[in-house]
C-alpha cells in the first residue's frame, strides 16, 4: 500500500485497490464486515475536493451510531463550512 498521495494516485491509475473491512471483539477472531474496492482517481480541478458526509447522505434507515453523533455531526458541519472560502470556492481539506 503506497504511503504518499502521489504514489497512491499512481497505484490507483494502474489498478483498483481492494480493502477488507474487518472487526473483532477483544481477544476474538476477526470477521469480514464488507469489502471496499476503489475506482480510478477523479480528475478534479486544482483546489477542488470531494467529500462525504454520512449525516447529509445516509441510506434510508441507516444512520451513524449514536455514541458520539452529536460531536461528529457538529464536526462534519464545521468541515463543510470550512471548505468554502469567501469567494464561494472549495478549499482542500486536510
Amino acid at each position: 500500500m503506497p504511503s504518499g498521495l502521489p504514489a497512491l494516485r499512481t497505484a490507483l491509475e494502474r489498478a483498483p485497490l481492494t480493502f477488507h473491512l474487518c472487526a473483532a471483539l477483544p481477544g476474538g477472531a476477526w470477521w469480514r464486515l464488507g469489502t471496499l474496492t476503489t475506482g480510478t482517481p477523479l480528475d478534479l480541478p486544482p483546489g477542488e475536493t470531494l467529500s462525504y458526509d454520512p449525516y447529509l447522505h445516509c441510506l434510508p434507515g441507516l444512520r451513524p451510531t449514536a455514541g458520539f453523533s452529536t460531536v461528529r455531526e457538529a464536526a462534519y458541519a464545521a468541515s463543510r463550512a470550512g471548505r468554502h472560502t469567501t469567494e464561494g470556492t472549495r478549499t482542500p481539506a486536510c
